[in-house]
């Protein structure tokens, strides 16, 4: 048995994982939208995804488990390919800032496909924090606005970005299982799953795209950037980290990547930052403190697999 110490500062390692891979995430929000400039939506995200699985292929030790493996993988592989192509198909009819909120309210989602499958349970810390994560999402993503702005425009691109955040939702939940699986390492975990969701993305950018065979250098720069540092990297840690929190905290850790995608755009993209916004942010940190003020679940020794 270990001692709650012990447990203690498991936990704390878990949760700075999961802050890292928020951090990294972040990043990747400016990054896309000046390499948007240069390849197309679909493909960018294919891309990504092909160059990230490629990445961490190079220190992939099995290689032979790409022959064979789990059928979940192809499962991790289609919701987190889907939730990047409704996004983007989404993004056509809907407002950026609709997009915001519906994409990170996947926490809810999240909240409760946890309770259905995993019993979660969720303690008066939890449930603040999730309240307040909700609203430091809104004040972030709508400001002062009216809520009536979330129902407007057109249904078709509002209902495509809330399926991506689904979409992601399901896909957070699922990896929560796989990264306990007893034959693979996180970092096999990762490859795996990131291969398998730029495999189902192939087709659909070859049938809605075409190629885009002349890419500058700062495109590919752009590409590898958010790849390899703003992908594969954040992708290891947040599997990681999961490991050894819930779901639904994970969820909410990863948040922070609102608040560097925030501060990064103020920086090198000249985009404004407003009092709300920073209100927000302010809510937002406090949730995810809050959330973990609950009593740490221990996490079971048969299930601390290697991460190399």
């Amino acid at each position: 048995m270990r001692s709650s110490g012990e447990n203690r500062n498991r936990r704390s390692r878990f949760v700075l994982l999961s802050l890292l891979a928020g951090l990294f995430w972040g990043a990747s929000f400016p990054t896309v939208k000046m390499g948007l400039a240069y390849i197309s939506p679909v493909w960018f995200s294919q891309m990504r995804l092909a160059l990230a699985a490629c990445c961490l292929f190079l220190v992939f030790r099995r290689w032979k488990l790409f022959v064979k493996f789990p059928p979940e993988y192809w499962l991790l592989g289609f919701f987190n390919g889907m939730g990047f192509l409704l996004q983007f198909l989404g993004m056509q009819y809907t407002s950026a800032t609709k997009t915001a909120f519906y994409i990170n309210s996947n926490l809810v989602f999240v909240a409760l496909l946890s309770f259905l499958f995993f019993k979660e349970k969720f303690g008066k810390f939890k449930i603040t924090g999730l309240i307040l994560a909700l609203l430091g999402i809104y004040f972030l993503s709508v400001g002062l606005q009216p809520v009536r702005v979330l129902f407007s425009g057109k249904l078709n691109g509002d209902l495509l970005v809330l399926l991506a955040g689904v979409s992601w939702g399901i896909f957070m939940v699922l990896n929560k299982k796989m990264v306990h699986h007893p034959e693979y390492s996180v970092l096999e975990n990762v490859t795996l799953f990131l291969f398998t969701s730029a495999v189902i993305l192939l087709p659909v950018a070859v049938i809605f795209e075409p190629f885009p065979a002349h890419i500058v250098w700062q495109g590919w720069a752009l590409l590898f950037f958010t790849g390899f540092i703003a992908m594969a990297i954040p992708f290891y840690l947040w599997s990681a980290g999961l490991k050894g929190l819930t779901a639904t905290v994970s969820a909410m850790l990863v948040l922070i990547e609102i608040l560097v995608a925030l501060l990064l755009s103020f920086l090198f993209l000249g985009e404004s930052l407003k009092a709300i916004e920073v209100i927000g942010a302010v809510i937002l940190i406090c949730a995810m403190i809050i959330a973990n003020l609950d009593k740490p679940v221990p996490v079971a020794d048969n299930q601390s697999n290697r991460t190399k």
